[in-house]
Formats: structure tokens, sequence, C-alpha cells
């Protein structure tokens, strides 16, 4: 979740995006797309998302979100250690707020390690020449 949350944090600031009601579960389907093919250690296709019973989306629908939202990101899918934290103690914080219990526990060292290489590999793949 800290992904996501990671990738709608710099959709919204980099690209002046709003979340909206009428644009909120498009931002946020795209950072999960996006968020599941970076950090999902199986492969994982935009078909799979339609098993969600999403309404009226196709998989051509969803490939031109994911293509729309990384060229927002400027195709910066890398997440570092120290934004995972930012992420993590500020969804942390809002759940302590809202009296919601927050299952998730920090990144072991070996956590953050794995995620910094996965990250950077991931976007020297995204990188265009």
């Amino acid at each position: 979740i800290n992904a996501e949350y990671g990738y709608v944090d710099r959709l919204t600031v980099n690209s002046g995006v709003k979340i909206l009601p009428v644009t909120w579960r498009r931002i946020f389907l795209g950072a999960l797309i996006i968020a599941s093919k970076v950090w999902e250690d199986s492969s994982v296709w935009n078909e799979d998302f339609l098993t969600c019973q999403l309404p009226l989306v196709s998989v051509k629908d969803l490939n031109e979100l994911e293509r729309h939202y990384l060229n927002l990101l400027s195709f910066n899918v890398s997440l570092n250690s120290s934004e995972y934290a930012k992420y993590y103690f500020e969804l942390k914080a809002v759940a302590k707020n809202k009296a919601r219990p927050f299952r998730f526990k920090p990144l072991s060292e070996q956590g953050i390690k794995r995620l910094e290489k996965r990250s950077e590999a991931l976007q020297r793949e995204t990188e265009i020449d």
C-alpha cells in the first residue's frame, strides 16, 4: 500500500492532477496497476484486474491508463527507503487518527535493500532511450 500511496502522491504533486469524486477511482487503480507490476513477485497483467468486477473497463482502457500514468510520473517508478518510510508513517498516522488498525510492519533491512534494488532495476527498464 505504501507504493500505491507514493505513486498517487507523486502524480498529484508532479503533474497537478487533482483527486476529485470523479477521478479518484482511476487514480488509485492506475497506482495499483503500476505498484503490482513493480513490487509483486509474480507477473501481473492488466487483464488480471478485470477479475475485480470493474464496471465498463476493458484491457485496452487499463493499458491506456497505465501508459498515461507512467508518462505523468515521467516513468519514475523507483521508491527509495526514505520515501517508503515517509509514506509508511503518514499512512500509520492516518490510521491512528481514524482509530483504525494499521497491520503493516516497517520493512526490515533486507526488505529495504530488496525494495531499492528492484526499484532501481525497473527504473532502468522503463527509461526511454
